[in-house]
């Protein structure tokens, strides 16, 4: 779990953007099961975990005084930039997308 070490103790700097997406991949069975058995159900799912995430987002930019437009290579990176419930926002729109394109393939 490399995005969740603290600043300066990782082995690979770049091994952040490894983690988060392993830990998104691992609860995307969940909702792709969801999404499949109960259509209506993992939609709104899907919309409910995106909402509390960028919530999320807001939270930790208004603690840490962060600018959405100044990003810096500093301590603000490893408070908010690498872990993986700030990258799943994305990530949740493309399995809902994934999904809808299933649904309605020709």
């Amino acid at each position: 779990m490399e995005n969740f070490n603290s600043a300066g103790n990782e082995c690979f700097g770049f091994t952040w953007y490894i983690s988060a997406d392993m830990q998104l991949y691992l609860i995307s069975p969940l909702l792709i099961w969801v999404m499949y058995h109960y259509k209506m159900l993992g939609i709104v799912l899907n919309c409910i975990l995106g909402v509390i995430c960028m919530v999320v987002q807001f939270i930790l930019v208004r603690k840490y005084h962060l600018s959405y437009i100044l990003f810096k290579f500093n301590d603000t990176f490893f408070k908010y930039y690498g872990k993986p419930y700030m990258r799943a926002p994305a990530y949740i729109i493309g399995l809902t997308l994934g999904y809808a394109y299933y649904l309605h393939r020709s």
